[in-house]
């Protein structure tokens, strides 16, 4: 009897365990399933959210104002280029009028621009004349004075020359005067003195 009972309350504890893990894994596949739902519904309510917002964007009456404006400067510009290209004869014409007067403007610069040319070529020739002869007259300068200072020159050396003799004589006298016997009393008195 005790066997039977053991064996009814394991059949029980392993039916109450089955069910048990039945239940936990049931509940478990549950929120998993759940989970898994409730990202597909995330995403499809931020598809929707994404497709909202577009619509809102563009059901603003500021957005709606702002395409319109811009719907009426491109008409405005449509407009304006349908009328250029039908008066685009008269500009053709205006252009060539103003093509003309640029040809002949042409024609002015390069006339002003030869006379300039011969001008600037006599310019250059008479600088360049009166340069060659300020050049020409500094080195005649240059020859004269340099001529006068060797003049002087040779004037100081003759100068010199004569000094130097003078200075020579000179020293021959006060040899002289030394040596005499005068001169050797006079100077041996200063001697004692």
């Amino acid at each position: 009897m005790k066997s039977k009972l053991l064996n009814k309350a394991a059949n029980a504890t392993l039916v109450m365990a089955l069910t048990l893990s039945g239940f936990w894994a049931g509940m478990y596949y549950g929120i998993v399933e759940f989970e898994n739902q409730v990202q597909i519904w995330d995403s499809n309510y931020q598809i929707i959210t994404d497709k909202v917002w577009a619509y809102e964007k563009v059901a603003d009456p500021e957005t709606v104002r702002l395409y319109v404006k811009e719907l009426n400067k491109i008409l405005d510009d449509i407009n304006f280029l349908n009328n250029l290209v039908k008066s685009g004869q008269l500009a053709d014409k205006s252009l060539s009028v103003y093509g003309n007067k640029i040809s002949d403007i042409d024609e002015r610069i390069l006339s002003l621009r030869a006379v300039m040319y011969v001008e600037l070529e006599a310019l250059k020739t008479s600088i360049t004349t009166k340069t060659d002869d300020k050049i020409h007259d500094l080195k005649e300068d240059m020859v004269t004075g340099r001529k006068a200072v060797f003049s002087k020159l040779d004037g100081i050396n003759i100068q010199l020359d004569a000094l130097e003799s003078m200075t020579n004589e000179l020293s021959t006298d006060i040899d002289v005067i030394k040596n005499s016997k005068y001169a050797k009393k006079i100077w041996v008195k200063d001697k004692d003195e």
